[in-house]
């Protein structure tokens, strides 16, 4: 469990990811028999080339698509093994990295802080389907912010803003970790007089 004055978020699998990633592997399944059943079509009729194109682009379109699912899964799997948070937060600062970037991440003091927005990303069917909220720990100044943008900042694309702008930015990684709801009360609760700018609960309130 967590220290009551310290939120952590760590990479850790949820039911929810374990069936995206079995719906995946059988979509590839799938694709895989399509191609073969294809090209068991083709060698055993007239082999026209109509059906050879057709198993061509078939077998093209397969290849691009495991090869994808493979990277996929190399990708959560060094996710997983890095033992890193992507949020944690004390009674002293904020601690954010991106899940799919540097592990050192970026650091704001609780006192370099003017607000906290909790909200839904404004590229909705755009950004891929686990990032569904985020939290952004605004500073009073940019500069007040520890820790070195990055122009492979996938945030940037996710919010439309400068690799400067999204350091403080977490995002909820849904079926692993924690909530942007619970990461919000948590702020709550443990941060009197901090703005909360929070859309997912419809609400806008300073914590008293």
């Amino acid at each position: 469990m967590d220290d009551p004055g310290t939120f952590s978020s760590e990479l850790v699998l949820r039911a929810g990811w374990w069936r995206q990633f079995v719906q995946e592997a059988v979509a590839v399944a799938w694709s895989a028999g399509t191609v073969v059943a294809s090209w068991i079509v083709w060698a055993r009729w007239e082999r026209a080339v109509e059906l050879l194109v057709i198993a061509v682009l078939l077998s093209a379109w397969c290849l691009y698509a495991g090869a994808s699912w493979v990277r996929r899964g190399l990708r959560r799997l060094r996710l997983f093994r890095s033992g890193i948070p992507t949020l944690v937060l004390d009674d002293l600062g904020a601690r954010v990295r991106h899940p799919f970037g540097n592990l050192d991440g970026a650091y704001l003091a609780w006192t370099e802080c003017a607000a906290v927005v909790v909200s839904r990303p404004p590229t909705a069917g755009r950004v891929p389907d686990s990032f569904r909220a985020y939290v952004e720990l605004v500073p009073l100044a940019p500069d007040r912010v520890e820790g070195t943008p990055s122009r492979a900042d996938q945030r940037t694309g996710i919010l439309d803003r400068s690799p400067a702008d999204v350091r403080m930015v977490w995002l909820e990684l849904t079926g692993v970790g924690r909530t942007a709801a619970e990461a919000a009360e948590w702020i709550r609760a443990r941060r009197p007089g901090l703005t909360v700018v929070d859309s997912l609960g419809g609400q806008s309130a300073r914590t008293e």
